[in-house]
């Protein structure tokens, strides 16, 4: 692969978690978010009215990113499109989740880690996170 462009390093997968969280505050949501970056959470935040019930939706949505190397929306649209349920998956059983809110980080070395949000409607989460990913990724110049 050629080098087309900076890399998703700690820095850079903290400022994610940095602008989600500050976004949430102005926004007075109720989310938490998480940032894992080879294999390794570099940024944890809950906002107030959160719980440890998020912290497990965040686990899950992270294996799911993490097997897919997708987004958790684009997993959940390609399961719904091939007429499967969730409940005929294997895996289910409360370690991944077919929802919105998980985002990878990749850049031009390939899948780096994921962005989470819980909190939200799985698809504010989605968008949420996207465009958080999006716009520090445009801003560093990650490809």
């Amino acid at each position: 692969m050629t080098n087309s462009g900076q890399v998703w390093d700690r820095s850079k997968a903290i400022k994610v978690g940095e602008l989600l969280v500050e976004q949430g505050m102005q926004r007075k949501l109720t989310l938490a978010v998480a940032v894992f970056l080879d294999d390794q959470r570099v940024y944890h935040y809950a906002l107030e009215g959160t719980s440890s019930e998020n912290d497990l939706w965040i686990d899950r949505k992270r294996r799911t990113v993490d097997l897919t190397k997708m987004s958790s929306l684009d997993y959940r649209r390609s399961i719904l499109a091939s007429g499967i349920s969730e409940e005929m998956l294997p895996l289910t059983d409360g370690l991944i989740a077919i929802c919105g809110g998980g985002e990878p980080l990749i850049d031009h070395t390939g899948y780096r880690g994921v962005a989470i949000v819980s909190g939200l409607p799985h698809l504010d989460d989605a968008e949420m996170v996207h465009a958080a990913v999006l716009a520090i990724a445009e801003e560093e110049g990650i490809h």
